[in-house]
């Protein structure tokens, strides 16, 4: 079953152009091979991307997150002078 929230992963199995149209009316062109996100709104109880997927032609698979890149805590760490020294910040100094 498709989600209509998440974004579904719309992918051509075939070595020809498909065209199809989203429930919204707008149309996607997938070259040969390719893929294409959309949201599962755009393909829920629509016929044309059923048949389409009934006769192998694309396959619909939900996206998958992908992994951020930074961490989740990043430690920030204080400038250096060109010693190699740490930098004194305005709260480090004595008034």
């Amino acid at each position: 079953m498709v989600q209509t929230t998440q974004k579904q992963t719309i992918r051509n199995l075939t070595p020809r152009l498909v065209s199809f149209r989203g429930n919204s009316g707008q149309t996607w062109h997938l070259s040969p091979n390719s893929s294409l996100e959309v949201l599962g709104s755009e393909i829920v109880n629509n016929a044309k991307c059923e048949k389409l997927k009934a006769k192998n032609v694309i396959d619909i698979c939900l996206r998958k997150r992908a992994k951020s890149a930074s961490p989740k805590n990043p430690k920030s760490t204080p400038p250096k002078n060109k010693n190699g020294n740490k930098t004194a910040s305005i709260t480090d100094k004595k008034q």
